[in-house]
């Protein structure tokens, strides 16, 4: 179904899933590993602002929420979503612009994100533009950093963009459904 309406990597994920074994519950593990990841991440990031007790009391708010129980059991991607946005948090904040393994690895991890939640993005941009303007106020001189931030990520995405243009005719960078969301959300016509 060309051009993707929508992230097309979770399809994926899950069809590699259901090659492991034809059973329903499967998807609903790999949510729970994902939310497992997610508790895990929160009480890393926020042991630094929040000491011990705050981490731990942040890891139990995702923990004990409610739709993050839901959405464990449904055979959605929203988990892994969540996983992801939190782990493109973690890379962001541990970013050296001096390692070229964190740079490919804040790329590579948002590029996967982007793959499954298109609107992620906007997170690439606002990204690119922060890593630039670290570089210049770092006065670092080799643009190396920033560089290869966007060709990790354009590398990664660039399959997707290519089948797209090739079935459509048109430039959609991952998913078709995005402006319509944005228009349908945003117009004068709109009723929520």
């Amino acid at each position: 179904y060309y051009p993707f309406p929508r992230g097309p990597l979770y399809p994926y994920i899950l069809a590699a899933v259901f090659l492991i074994g034809d059973h329903w519950l499967l998807p609903r593990l790999l949510n729970l590993l994902c939310d497992w990841g997610t508790i895990i991440l929160i009480w890393t990031i926020s042991r630094r602002w929040l000491g011990y007790k705050g981490s731990a009391l942040a890891s139990l708010m995702y923990a004990l929420n409610g739709m993050a129980i839901y959405f464990s059991g449904e055979v959605l991607g929203t988990s892994l979503e969540v996983f992801l946005s939190t782990l493109t948090i973690y890379a962001a904040l541990n970013l050296s612009l001096r390692s070229s393994l964190s740079v490919i690895a804040l790329s590579a991890v948002l590029a996967i994100f982007a793959l499954i939640r298109p609107t992620a993005l906007i997170w690439w941009l606002l990204l690119t533009v922060w890593i630039f303007i670290r570089v210049a106020k770092e006065g670092i001189r080799s643009w190396s950093s920033p560089l290869l931030f966007v060709l990790i990520f354009g590398v990664i995405v660039a399959p997707v963009t290519l089948i797209n243009y090739i079935s459509s005719g048109s430039f959609i960078p991952i998913s078709t459904l995005g402006g319509v969301n944005f228009y349908i959300g945003n117009s004068p016509e709109s009723k929520g």
